[in-house]
């Protein structure tokens, strides 16, 4: 059977049915999930579900919901489960669970398990299988018991068992001890509720700190697994980004590396950009919510300057962000950076950066003198018609631009048709975004259209007016009706091509990777041998 989950749709199950489905999961390694819901399962067929699953090695979740599998099939499943090495996620919502039919899994999950998430939601639990739960919960991360009949003692219990267990991240008692008429036994369920979502966010904390650091070590040692890496609303202090510069430095496999909302201080990111200069295999670096200040962008300037095979930066700041301005010193190493020959980059991205005139032109000078850009964005910073001719450079330099954002900024209709008349004539330009503007002067919108509407790359434009004269309205509308024809021809191309360059640049980098670990395994074998 294809894919890697089944699902019985059928109705009901007899013995024949089961068998035979039970005989396709042994003869299939790939399914991975296996649904039940509402099947009719019995007693008897459950025993025989557990048998089947105290030997499987491939399955990692099985969904028992809305089935009378009864007591004594509770029972067998627990016993089974024990010897199971390989499930990860059980769930029996609405299946008239009593206490009685769980208590056989207090002593089986008091011992290992590989199971981490149970749900009990919708059965008839109450405060006699508080011990059994409290049990479960130790060695679980998450655990569903919405819709039972746990009473102020069993959540009372379960508050306490919380507060010394660490692995926990999620306990949901929604419908539980609801109708209280005694204020006394309200108020101790609500401080009881409390105390466990303190404690589960406490865990959450610390799993993703645990995460967070088994990636660290995962880049280390140039895990095929870690290729791209995100840190993702994960808070990293100065240390972490000394932990990470330094697994970074002797990492040989990875291709992707994006650090967002992190709170990191500026000398952060400085090591972490430090320690990119001489990576060997980095093809993207996405630095997003993390204002870097002027000692990034120095960074960045020597992370371009010395690193070879470098393609894509991307600086973006959230509007919220209020970003410091730049040393000149800085916009002028910069546009070294960028001009010097050697270098990659083909993409990058200065995203509300507080970039004003003088830093625009320094830097899309340097870009210029390079040549070999091909996606700039250069949306929401502090610059203007002033640097106009700048940009008109650069598109006559950049012959292999395709992509350019300046939208945001502060520009006049006026003032972007230049731009837009070198773009007209631009051999490979396919998206202009030159964004929102609050004027709307009818002339150069008409200028506009009229001079790209003798360009034959161009699939994309961004250019939009705060008041929309119906003039203004027919001219854009007919501009756009002709570039989305062609965009539904050129943008398959353009992905096709860069795929092929991914896959092709991550086989090169898993190859290199391979036999840098043969060698280590060879060298090591003979340092034991000797």
């Amino acid at each position: 059977m294809p894919g890697n989950a089944v699902r019985s749709v059928d109705g009901k199950l007899d013995a024949t049915a089961l068998t035979a489905l039970l005989e396709t999961l042994a003869n299939d390694a790939t399914i991975q999930t296996l649904d039940l819901r509402a099947v009719g399962l019995t007693p008897t067929l459950t025993v025989a579900l557990a048998d089947f699953l105290e030997t499987n090695s491939t399955l990692t979740e099985v969904n028992l919901s809305t089935n009378a599998i009864g007591t004594h099939g509770a029972r067998c499943l627990a016993t089974s489960l024990l010897k199971n090495t390989t499930l990860q996620r059980i769930l029996m919502d609405g299946c008239a669970l009593t206490s009685e039919a769980m208590e056989p899994w207090r002593a089986n999950f008091q011992q290992a398990t590989s199971i981490r998430h149970v749900s009990l939601k919708d059965n008839q639990i109450d405060d006699a299988a508080a011990e059994t739960l409290t049990a479960l919960a130790a060695s679980l991360e998450s655990l569903d018991l919405r819709k039972n009949d746990l009473g102020v003692d069993g959540i009372k219990q379960l508050a306490r068992a919380v507060q010394s267990n660490t692995q926990l991240q999620t306990l949901r008692l929604d419908g539980n001890a609801t109708l209280l008429e005694d204020e006394a036994d309200a108020t101790a369920v609500a401080i009881a509720r409390g105390q466990i979502a303190f404690c589960v966010q406490r865990n959450q904390r610390l799993a993703l700190r645990r995460r967070v650091l088994d990636q660290f070590q995962a880049i280390c040692m140039s895990s095929f697994s870690i290729e791209v890496c995100c840190f993702e609303c994960v808070v990293l202090t100065l240390d972490d980004a000394q932990t990470l510069s330094q697994a970074l430095g002797s990492n040989r496999s990875m291709l992707r590396l994006r650090l967002q909302d992190n709170a990191l201080p500026h000398e952060g990111v400085r090591r972490v950009l430090s320690a990119l200069e001489s990576h060997p295999t980095l093809r993207a670096v996405e630095i997003v919510d993390n204002p870097i200040g002027d000692v990034g962008m120095a960074a960045l300037g020597r992370l371009v300057q010395h690193n070879r095979v470098l393609e894509r930066i991307d600086i973006t700041n959230s509007s919220a962000v209020k970003p410091s301005q730049l040393k000149r010193s800085t916009a002028s190493a910069l546009h070294y950076a960028f001009a010097r020959d050697g270098s990659s980059l083909e993409s990058l991205s200065l995203v509300n950066c507080g970039l004003s005139d003088t830093d625009v032109g320094v830097v899309a000078s340097g870009i210029a003198w390079a040549c070999r850009m091909k996606r700039l964005s250069l949306r929401q910073n502090a610059f203007g018609d002033r640097v106009a001719f700048v940009l008109v450079r650069l598109l006559q330099r950049c012959s292999q631009l395709e992509t350019l954002d300046i939208s945001g900024n502060h520009w006049t209709l006026e003032g972007v048709v230049p731009i837009v008349r070198a773009v007209a004539t631009h051999p490979a330009m396919h998206a202009l975004f030159l964004g929102r503007f609050e004027e709307c002067n009818c002339a150069s919108i008409s200028e506009i259209a009229v001079i790209l509407a003798t360009n034959s790359s161009l699939t994309s434009l961004d250019l939009t007016t705060r008041q929309r004269p119906s003039r203004t309205i027919d001219l854009l509308s007919t501009l756009q009706t002709q570039l989305t024809k062609r965009r539904l021809t050129a943008i398959p191309q353009l992905r096709e091509v860069d795929a092929a360059r991914t896959i092709t640049h991550q086989r090169q980098c898993r190859r290199r990777g391979a036999i840098r670990q043969l060698a280590i395994a060879l060298v090591t074998d003979w340092l034991h041998l000797t």
